[in-house]
């Protein structure tokens, strides 16, 4: 009999290549990071996500079911079936083994799974160390690792700096600031299933007493405080509407940054245009895959 332990839980997305990749695209704006195979020549998609527990694996298939109506405006979504699994472990983890690798994804954040060694070959890099497909995104994806490399440039600015993850999702841009020695770190999100997953897995790596995750609205956020950072990857929409909250929880500092993400590339001229009437000045924005993340000053 297999042991409970031996098992992951699994919720898969299958489809053609085309749908397949906007979902690839679309998954990690509501923080869920699949593992995606693609075989064009027999037109057939699959993204898989696995996690410790069946109630894990019910509620982030209850959630993709969701999103899928929410985006049957403009993916084909009578062409995805969901399916419920259970695999072995061993089969699992062997199969990452295969395509997740060391990376260094800014100046001084490296990103490595458990299974490899990686040497420091500068003093001041940062690693974290992340498996893909469970829970927690590997900074893969485009705007997670633009939202990385701006943390990366605001952090060195100056030492200290405080930093707020606006919609933090599985934390690990919050996770980023901290080790970049960012403080104090805050995190919030709107939903409370990722704000406990989040809290289990930073106190998993002794971060919980460091980090402060908590369940907040970015429409009615009013933490009486500002920030020196603050890094929102959130759909765009959520952006324009709420840009006056961001706004009043930026210091005016010469050094504060705001870091937008979660856009498509379409929708940034707008989200430039929008704040910058508001008062803010982009200093740079950067363009990966489909995605487009800009970092904004007063």
């Amino acid at each position: 009999m297999t042991k409970p332990q031996e098992i992951l839980y699994v919720v898969s997305l299958l489809t053609n290549s085309a749908v397949g990749e906007m979902l690839d695209e679309m998954l990690p704006i509501e923080e869920l990071y699949p593992t995606s195979y693609f075989d064009k020549d027999d037109d057939i998609a699959r993204m898989s996500l696995y996690y410790e527990t069946e109630e894990e694996r019910d509620e982030v298939q209850g959630r993709i079911e969701a999103a899928l109506e929410n985006w049957s405006s403009f993916i084909d979504t009578d062409e995805v079936d969901v399916i419920a699994q259970e695999v072995l472990r061993e089969d699992w983890s062997e199969t990452w083994k295969k395509f997740f690798h060391t990376v260094k994804v800014s100046d001084r954040i490296v990103i490595k799974p458990s299974w490899e060694d990686y040497e420091i070959q500068e003093a001041d890099e940062v690693v974290l160390e992340i498996d893909p497909g469970m829970s927690f995104g590997t900074g893969n994806h485009g705007t997670t690792k633009a939202c990385l490399q701006f943390i990366d440039e605001a952090s060195a600015l100056e030492s200290g700096m405080s930093f707020l993850d606006a919609g933090c999702g599985s934390g690990i841009l919050s996770l980023a600031a901290d080790r970049l020695g960012c403080s104090p770190v805050e995190a919030f999100d709107y939903d409370p299933e990722a704000v406990d997953c989040t809290k289990r897995h930073f106190d998993d790596i002794d971060a919980l007493d460091r980090i402060d995750v908590f369940q907040a609205d970015l429409t009615t956020l009013d933490l009486g405080k500002q920030y020196d950072i603050i890094a929102a990857n959130i759909l765009a929409p959520v952006l324009l509407g709420a840009s006056d909250k961001l706004m009043n929880h930026l210091k005016k500092g010469e050094n504060s940054r705001l870091i937008l993400a979660g856009i498509l590339t379409e929708q940034y001229p707008e989200i430039k245009t929008h704040f910058e009437l508001l008062g803010l000045k982009e200093l740079r924005s950067a363009q990966i895959d489909e995605w487009t993340s800009g970092v904004f000053k007063f």
